[in-house]
């Protein structure tokens, strides 16, 4: 299960990120897919390995996640979502029912 994270002091800052359209539900047309370098960013800040990450998505191993990150495969928008809350950047209580 994916647990809250709290910030270290040296982990990366996610100032920036805190202002992307890759932070928008996916139903938002402002929605833009995160860049690598986002991806890259929000993962070291939870401090878990491309192994550790893709199991905890239920990913068999972490060579997708580094995928990921070097952006040859882009990310779905559910695993996305899911690591933009495990960071805490935000919460499933956002989500809106838009179906």
């Amino acid at each position: 299960m994916l647990k809250n994270h709290t910030h270290t002091e040296d982990q990366p800052n996610l100032e920036r990120i805190k202002s992307s359209t890759s932070l928008l539900e996916f139903a938002d047309n402002r929605y833009t897919p995160p860049s690598p370098s986002e991806i890259k960013q929000v993962i070291d800040y939870v401090g878990l390995s491309s192994l550790q990450l893709g199991k905890e998505l239920g990913i068999k191993d972490g060579r997708t996640v580094r995928r990921w990150k070097s952006g040859d495969t882009p990310m779905p928008y559910a695993a996305w979502r899911l690591l933009l809350v495990k960071a805490g950047l935000v919460h499933i209580e956002t989500f809106k029912n838009t179906i």
